[in-house]
């Protein structure tokens, strides 16, 4: 009798502990699908085109057949430019960086 109990009681206790675990990883699946955002903290400011030199001008129009010119930054110190394309055919953003010659980093 006292190991049918105490059997039972096992048997209990691991049915509340499994149910217990089960309620905290839902919980923790929920968690986990919150927005991540994050914010960028570099030295890259916003340019026009026009203040590019010729070379990167001409590197960022090769781009405007496929793509829609959304953001030019340009960083002083790296001496790169980050230029933020939009697809015309599916609206995906793309970032491209260029060195100081207009090829691809």
């Amino acid at each position: 009798m006292k190991k049918m109990i105490l059997t039972l009681a096992i048997i209990l206790g691991a049915c509340v502990f499994a149910k217990a675990n089960s309620a905290t990883n839902e919980n923790v699946l929920n968690d986990n699908t919150a927005a991540i955002s994050f914010q960028v903290n570099d030295e890259y400011k916003e340019v026009a085109l026009e203040d590019l030199t010729e070379t990167l001008q001409n590197a960022i129009k090769g781009y405007e057949e496929e793509f829609n010119i959304k953001k030019i930054e340009y960083c002083p110190e790296k001496d790169l430019t980050r230029v933020t394309l939009e697809s015309k055919l599916n609206g995906l953003l793309t970032i491209i960086v260029l060195d100081k010659n207009g090829k691809t980093v």
